[in-house]
């Protein structure tokens, strides 16, 4: 299911899934995927950057399904309505930085991913979107980490003929701080494996994987020091977090005792 937020009416669909039917528009659709365990302002905000830099007709944000890497995760359910309730906080914010931006695009979210039985790939979810989206422009939002990643994953080829890609650098990062859980933004090997290798420089990457794949790759500059693992483990000290997430999803985490050890 696609849920749509959007506080232009005029824009707003009843696409439940892709097998509702095609959306041929001309458009140019994000697919923004991650665990969001939880879903926190820095991926809020590193979305609204892409809305504005790119001009971009609607966001779907998707949390992923069975993870390849980790069994301990919260409930599909829980991180569903945590990014439910997010996008449409970020949504109907007038105080953000970005609101005027992002205002006549669609914030979205969809369950396609979570609904999936077995683990999930990104190439079965690009080539579902493909079918839905048939005329219109398919990009894909990823961090760095997940870049470096992306010809070890299954079927890259089928990634990047889908979509175009779209790599939030954070070059005040060092890499230990993308790998593991503490960047969920990041999705990494869907092997689950990592590299040992030296780490090339990052236009360096983009030329490359662009002479290797029929690929179209833009890097977006996004500095943000949020994480997820940082609010489950503020959250399991009972600490306030304030300016990590969003009011809704903050009062969420409490009343269903999320991340209390």
């Amino acid at each position: 299911m696609i849920r749509l937020f959007s506080r232009n009416k005029k824009k707003e669909d009843n696409t439940s899934s892709v097998s509702q039917g095609q959306i041929s528009s001309g458009r140019k659709i994000c697919i923004f995927g991650g665990t969001f365990d939880p879903i926190h302002l820095g991926h809020l905000r590193m979305a609204a950057q892409a809305v504005k830099v790119f001009s971009l007709d609607k966001m779907i944000f998707m949390p992923s399904g069975s993870s390849y890497l980790k069994s301990n995760v919260t409930s599909a359910d829980n991180r569903l309505k945590m990014t439910e309730l997010a996008v449409e906080d970020f949504r109907n914010d007038k105080s953000s930085g970005f609101y005027e931006s992002i205002n006549d695009c669609e914030f979205t979210v969809s369950d396609i991913e979570i609904r999936r039985e077995g683990k999930t790939y990104t190439y079965e979810t690009l080539e579902d979107m493909r079918k839905l989206y048939l005329e219109d422009t398919l990009y894909f939002l990823v961090g760095e980490d997940s870049l470096r990643h992306m010809e070890k994953w299954v079927n890259p080829q089928i990634v990047f003929a889908d979509a175009v890609v779209i790599a939030a650098t954070r070059p005040s990062k060092r890499k230990q701080e993308f790998d593991g859980s503490d960047h969920e933004i990041y999705k990494p090997d869907e092997t689950g494996k990592d590299s040992d290798q030296e780490l090339e420089h990052v236009e360096d990457l983009q030329a490359r994987l662009m002479k290797m794949y029929p690929a179209e790759i833009h890097l977006m500059n996004f500095d943000d020091n949020l994480s997820s693992h940082l609010i489950r483990l503020a959250a399991s000290e009972g600490k306030p977090l304030d300016g990590m997430v969003t009011p809704s999803v903050a009062l969420f985490i409490s009343e269903n005792r999320l991340y209390s050890e």
